[in-house]
Order: C-alpha cells, then sequence, then structure tokens
C-alpha cells in the first residue's frame, strides 16, 4: 500500500518519466501515469519493477495522448499532484513545426492543466526546459550567463521549433494560471538542461544518443557543439521537492551542472572506455565539414545554428531553493555510456 498520496506522471514511457516515477514509488507515494498506448503497459511495468518493488495497486497506466482530449480527466483524477513531463520531441527538424511539435505542445499543456483545474489539483509541476531560457537571443562573445528571469524570444534568428515549443508551451501554462485558476491551483516550471544519467532501457532520451553516438563512432570526429549537462536523478528529485515545497510554488527553476564541450564529453569516455577497447574520436571536425554533412544527415542539420555557440544557465535556485547540488557532469556522462553498454546499445568495442 501507499503510505503518501497519489501523483500523476504524463510521460511515464519516457527517459525521464520512468526515474521520476521510480524514484515516487521508492517515496512511497501512488502513482498513476500515462502512456501514449496501453499495451505498452506491460513493459514499462517490468522497467519500474526491475528498480523498485511496490505493489500492484501502487502504480496506474491511463491512455491519453497530448493531441486528443480523451482520458485527461481519469488520467488526473483523484491526485494531489501532477508531474506534465510528456511533450514532442523529434531529433530532426519536423517538415510541419507547427503541427508535429508546437501545436501539440501548447494545447497538450493546456489539455492537462484544465483536466488538473477540473479535478482539483493542488499543484502541477511542469517540464520545461531550457530551451525556454536561453535562445533567441545575441550572445556578446558567445558567453551569457542567464537565469530563470530570462525567456527565450520564439522570434530570434539564433532559434529552432523545438526551443519555440517549449517556450510558447511554458508561456501558455503560466498565462492559464493567471486568467483561469489564479489561487485555485499552484504551478511551478523546472528548466532542465541536456539530460544524461543511467539508461534503463532502449529509450534513452535524445540527449544520451550523443554518448551513444561518441561510443558508436557515428561520429567519428568532433564538432564544435556543446551543452549544459544535468543528471536525470537530479531531475526527478527536482519534481519531488518541487512538487512538495512550499517555498518553491510560482517559480521557474533551472536544473544543470555545467557547460560540456562535445570534444570534453569524448575525452572523458577515452579515459574510461580507451582501454577496454573502445575507440574514442579525438580530432575536432571544423564547421564547414559539419555544414556539408548536414546535407545529407537531418539531425545535424537540425543543430548547426548551436556551432560553436557556449550557452550558460545560472543553477543557483536549483541549489538554494530546491536544496539540490546537481550531480558533475562527469559522473552523467559516464553512467549514460555504463549503462548504454549493459544494455547492448553499444554496437563497438
Amino acid at each position: 500500500m501507499a503510505k503518501k498520496g497519489q501523483v500523476t506522471v504524463t510521460g511515464g514511457s519516457g527517459f525521464l518519466g520512468s526515474h521520476t516515477i521510480i524514484q515516487l514509488l521508492q517515496e512511497g507515494y501512488r502513482v498513476k501515469t500515462t502512456i501514449r498506448n496501453k499495451s505498452r503497459e506491460k513493459e514499462i511495468r517490468d522497467l519500474i519493477a526491475r528498480n523498485v518493488k511496490f505493489s500492484k495497486d501502487q502504480l496506474m497506466f491511463i491512455e491519453a495522448d497530448l493531441t486528443s482530449d480523451k482520458n485527461w480527466d481519469a488520467a488526473v483524477k483523484g491526485s494531489t499532484f501532477v508531474l506534465h513531463i510528456a511533450s514532442p520531441f523529434l531529433a530532426h527538424l519536423p517538415k510541419n513545426p507547427e503541427e508535429e511539435l508546437i501545436k501539440p505542445a501548447v494545447e497538450g499543456t493546456l489539455r492537462v492543466l484544465s483536466a488538473s483545474l477540473k479535478n482539483k489539483v493542488k499543484r502541477v509541476v511542469m517540464t520545461s526546459s531550457m530551451a525556454a531560457i536561453s535562445y533567441g537571443h545575441v550572445y556578446p562573445k558567445n558567453v551569457s550567463l542567464l537565469d530563470e528571469n530570462t525567456w527565450s524570444d520564439v522570434h530570434g534568428k539564433d532559434n529552432a521549433p523545438y526551443m519555440i515549443s517549449k517556450t510558447l508551451a511554458e508561456k501558455a501554462a503560466w498565462d492559464f494560471i493567471e486568467t483561469k485558476a489564479k489561487k485555485k491551483m499552484q504551478l511551478i516550471t523546472l528548466n532542465p538542461s541536456a539530460i544524461l544519467g543511467p539508461v534503463l532501457d532502449k529509450d534513452c532520451g535524445v540527449s544520451a544518443l550523443i554518448v551513444k553516438k561518441i561510443l558508436d563512432r557515428d561520429m567519428p570526429a568532433i564538432p564544435r557543439l556543446g551543452f549544459q549537462i544535468v543528471d536525470v536523478r537530479d531531475v526527478a528529485l527536482a519534481h519531488i521537492k518541487a512538487m512538495t515545497l512550499p517555498k518553491a510554488n510560482g517559480k521557474r527553476i533551472a536544473l544543470t551542472d555545467r557547460f560540456v564541450w562535445f570534444e570534453e564529453i569524448a575525452a572523458i569516455l577515452a579515459g574510461e572506455f580507451s582501454k577496454k577497447g573502445y575507440k574514442i574520436p579525438k580530432t575536432t571536425i571544423p564547421d564547414f565539414l559539419v555544414k556539408i554533412f548536414s546535407l545529407f544527415d537531418k539531425e545535424t542539420k537540425s543543430v548547426l545554428f548551436e556551432l560553436g555557440i557556449k550557452r550558460e544557465l545560472s543553477n543557483e535556485r536549483m541549489k538554494t531553493l530546491l536544496g539540490i547540488h546537481p550531480i558533475p557532469a562527469s559522473e552523467s556522462i559516464l553512467s549514460t555510456a555504463h549503462t548504454l553498454i549493459s544494455l547492448g546499445l553499444i554496437k563497438t568495442s
């Protein structure tokens, strides 16, 4: 039996969703989670069971999709808290950004909030992104330390459909609270950077694909790309702390450790795995060659505007408000790699 109340987690089949459910069950909560296809229930339940012990009635699955009104009332009914983690993400540039990314993100968020308000949910914690803070700006000398007071400019040149979708979805959430749910329901948004950490199954998250590509040598040379890293275990913990801490209400909270260039990621992996036979690339590829390669590779094309850009976001609020001091980026990188290998998701050694 669950010792605590009920929490709804949207997107329970994903990398972050699964980790969050595991931590909630460890804490004694009863969890309802949404998945887009109920046929995956046994697979996901088994995955969770490999990582935490729980009673059968402590975890319930509801089929619900961000693009449909169906079942959202059932998904949140009886829950004190809702952790809205589900969001569309594509590793390539969509042909129709509005229909494939932006509309599902915004309308899906409003569906979750509307159902939560109707069913008297106390607090919603929404997984936004660093993407809603750090894009569309002009950075002096390509370096700027931003914080939660900044919003991405959806009309700026330095942007992409995913960043726009996360920005508009988060803005829609705050507008909903202000206009329809003020003093009736609480909202916190969390803005993680690229999420790495222990992989539980083949759904390893898009950020983990960087580590996979380096280990697989799908990336034979290193482009001048980088990003801030946060560990999935910290992000899951942040959702639970934001859910319960009174002082978190009404806040945006950035979640991150530090910025890491791909070149450093490769060096960290080489230090651990070269002696085990993994051939880690060391050469840096010039920007012009990356641009040529992008003509034939959709994933590369989607990140061209990131070449040489260093985006840095403050984690002060994460540490002082939530009391979370982030797991070091190097540990997140290595735990990602070790679990990818143990799950047989790496091609070569």
